[in-house]
């Protein structure tokens, strides 16, 4: 049987590597049998690698642009509609019900045409310039991995870890100099709150990808509950009424 094919433009235009588009087919049993044989994330790769046509890894792609070829590879599969399992966060309420995502309606934020890379800013405090980007796939693998490396040998608390972590992974250069990860770690442990608090904002300025937070109203009570859309191989897990 002959597979559908999609052409999808990626929300990065271009502005961080040469790749603009990518042509995805849809997936077969071959595909879906990774779900239940990997980690998410690993199985997502796998699956990606198999269903675009071009020779890519997909962990090369910025983590936005892999996210979208997700949700572009679930519609061309199953469909747009994507039920979510959801439970009131009203204390008097708590009702479980389930709401349906029409994922073709999400917004995509598009990197403009004056984006480039390195991203170049000034800190306020210490007056240091970093050099920031926007990270792959591969780049958040290995920043996760060295990440409980790190909690593992000196135990410390993971969330704590990954903290730090997310702030470094997309810096690359701080004063020019690219730090070693101990370095960079320590670097970032040593800003001043106001400096954080100025790199967390210039990192939030870098919108591309699907906005994945989003708002729903509590069939029971009216509440408004905000939750993000899961990223992760329940994509995949379809659902019927009949």
């Amino acid at each position: 049987m002959a597979r559908m094919n999609e052409v999808i433009k990626l929300p990065s235009n271009g502005r961080v590597y040469d790749t603009t588009e990518l042509t995805l087919q849809n997936m077969t049993i071959a595909e879906e049998k990774f779900i239940y044989g990997s980690s998410s994330e690993k199985a997502i790769t796998q699956i990606l690698n198999n269903c675009i046509l071009e020779e890519i890894d997909v962990d090369d792609l910025i983590v936005p642009d892999k996210h979208y070829a997700l949700v572009r590879l679930r519609v061309l599969t199953y469909g747009e509609d994507y039920p979510v399992d959801i439970r009131c966060r009203n204390r008097s309420c708590g009702r479980e019900f389930t709401h349906v995502v029409k994922l073709s309606e999400l917004d995509v934020m598009e990197l403009p045409e004056s984006y480039s890379e390195p991203q170049l800013i000034e800190l306020p405090v210490s007056k240091d310039h970093l050099k920031l980007v926007i990270p792959t796939g591969k780049r958040v693998m290995r920043y996760e991995a060295l990440a409980k490396k790190k909690a593992d040998r000196f135990q410390l608390n993971l969330d704590e870890v990954n903290y730090v972590y997310n702030l470094m992974i997309s810096v690359v250069a701080v004063n020019d100099d690219e730090l070693l990860e101990d370095e960079l770690y320590q670097y970032i442990m040593d800003l001043s709150g106001r400096d954080s608090s100025y790199l967390k904002h210039q990192l939030s300025k870098i919108q591309v990808g699907y906005d994945t937070a989003m708002e729903v109203e509590c069939p029971t009570c009216n509440s408004e509950i905000k939750f993000r859309l899961p990223m992760s191989t329940e994509f995949f897990r379809t659902k019927f009424n009949d």
